[in-house]
């Protein structure tokens, strides 16, 4: 697939954030990717009580 990207740098990692745009790998990472939009809305601290409340490792 990174052949196709042209100029775009691909980065192997299950959600990764670029500025305003966040993107996941797919369907297996969205958990990571929802707790990654709430620590980019609401900051790190958030994250940690949502993912402690639905009881994920930290």
């Amino acid at each position: 697939m990174s052949e196709h990207l042209g100029s775009a740098t691909f980065v192997d990692q299950p959600v990764v954030v670029d500025g305003n745009c966040i993107t996941s790998q797919g369907p297996a990472t969205a958990l990571e990717f929802a707790l990654t939009l709430v620590e980019q809305l609401a900051g790190k601290g958030k994250r940690r009580q949502v993912a402690a409340d639905m009881l994920v490792p930290v």
